[in-house]
């Protein structure tokens, strides 16, 4: 037990001593990118663009280079957002 209790002091310590200045940007800059292609596909659905549209429009555009080769493409990103809006 006492084993355990070190290990999560140790943990506590390093957690407390290690700066996540960087990470927590690149998280805001991740979460600011998805309202951003939300808010665009969300003005699309409301003109009244069908999804492929609305893919067509490219409103990923802009994050294309940075976030567009991350887990899905930027068209399948499209069509999940409109879809859920």
């Amino acid at each position: 037990m006492m084993g355990g209790a070190k290990a999560h002091y140790d943990g506590i310590v390093a957690f407390s001593q290690t700066d996540f200045t960087d990470d927590l940007k690149t998280i805001q800059g991740f979460r600011e990118m998805l309202v951003t292609i939300r808010e665009k596909i969300a003005a699309l659905k409301r003109q009244g663009r069908s999804r492929d549209e609305a893919v067509a429009a490219k409103p990923t555009a802009a994050f294309d280079a940075e976030f567009g080769n991350f887990v899905i493409d930027p068209g399948f990103i499209t069509k999940l957002v409109y879809e859920g809006l």
